[in-house]
C-alpha cells in the first residue's frame, strides 16, 4: 500500500473492477434493544464530534494549531487513560470514527475558499432526538442475508422494510428522523451492460415513402413524380405511391368545395 504524508496509509478499495459506487435508503424496523443501543450511539457520536471542535477552539485560543489528525490522535490517547472516557469504548468502534471523518469533512470545507462553508461548531441536541452514527464500515462487518435482513456489529440482524438492490454493502450508516429510524446504505453496484439486440430476420416495406429505393448511385429507380402514373408492359396505368395519391386527391377536392 503506498504511504501518504503523516505515516497514513491509503487503504485497498474492496471495489471490484468495473463496479460504481452508488448508495440506498431504506426504513428499518428496529427492537427495543436495538432503539436503545442506537439512541445510545448518537448522543456519543455527537459528543466526540463536539469534543474535537472544543479541544481544536482550545488550541487555537493558545495558539497552537492542530490538525483534524491530530486532534483525533489526541482524542484517541485520551480515551485510554481517561475513566471518564470509558462509555464510548462500550459501543462500536466505528461511532466514533464516523463523527472523527465528519469532523474532518468540516474542517476541510471550512478550509476551502470556493465552497465558503461555516466554521465547525457544536451540534446541540434535538428535542425530537434526531442524529445519526454510523453502524459499520466495511465489507466484512456487513452481512445481507438478500431477504430484508442484514447484520450490524453489536446491532446483529436487523430487520428492514425492503431489500437492497442488487450489489456489495460496504458501509451502513444509522438515522433518526420524525421519530423512524431509516439506514443508508453504500454499496459496490455492478457495471449496467446494454441488452443485446438479436437479429432480425423479418423486414418490411413502407408504401407511403417515395422513393421506395435508392441504388448506391443515389438514384432513385422508377423516380417520377408521386402523382404521374406509370405505364406497364400490359398498359395498364399504376402509381409508385398510391397513398401519396390518393391523399393529394382528396386535398384537391377539398380545396375545389371551399
Amino acid at each position: 500500500m503506498a504511504e501518504l504524508r503523516g505515516g497514513k496509509r491509503k487503504q485497498a478499495t474492496t471495489c471490484p473492477q468495473g463496479w460504481l459506487p452508488a448508495a440506498f435508503i431504506v426504513q428499518l424496523d428496529l427492537t427495543c434493544r436495538q432503539q436503545r443501543y442506537a439512541r445510545r450511539c448518537v448522543g456519543i457520536a455527537r459528543f466526540v464530534y463536539n469534543r474535537l471542535v472544543a479541544n481544536d477552539q482550545a488550541g487555537r485560543d493558545i495558539g497552537l494549531w492542530l490538525t483534524p489528525h491530530e486532534l483525533e490522535k489526541e482524542f484517541n490517547a485520551a480515551k485510554r487513560v481517561n475513566p471518564s472516557l470509558a462509555f464510548i469504548t462500550q459501543v462500536s468502534k466505528f461511532v466514533a470514527q464516523g463523527s472523527c471523518r465528519n469532523y474532518r469533512s468540516a474542517h476541510s470545507r471550512w478550509l476551502n475558499k470556493e465552497i465558503k462553508a461555516r466554521k465547525p461548531v457544536i451540534h446541540k441536541k434535538k428535542r425530537t432526538g434526531a442524529g445519526s452514527f454510523l453502524a459499520a464500515s466495511g465489507v466484512a462487518t456487513i452481512r445481507y442475508n438478500h431477504h430484508r435482513r442484514i447484520t450490524l456489529p453489536y446491532l446483529g440482524s436487523v430487520r428492514m422494510t425492503r431489500s437492497l438492490p442488487e450489489g456489495i454493502p460496504y458501509e451502513v450508516t444509522l438515522r433518526r428522523q420524525n421519530g423512524r429510524w431509516y439506514a443508508s446504505v453504500a454499496y459496490w453496484k455492478p457495471p449496467l451492460t446494454p441488452p443485446r439486440r438479436e437479429t432480425q430476420s423479418v423486414g418490411g416495406v413502407d408504401v407511403g415513402i417515395s422513393p421506395l429505393a435508392v441504388d448506391s448511385g443515389g438514384e432513385h429507380p422508377n423516380s417520377k413524380s408521386h402523382y404521374q402514373p406509370l405505364q406497364t408492359e400490359r398498359g395498364q396505368w399504376e402509381y409508385p405511391n398510391p397513398r401519396g395519391y390518393a391523399k393529394s386527391l382528396r386535398t384537391l377536392r377539398r380545396w375545389q368545395r371551399a
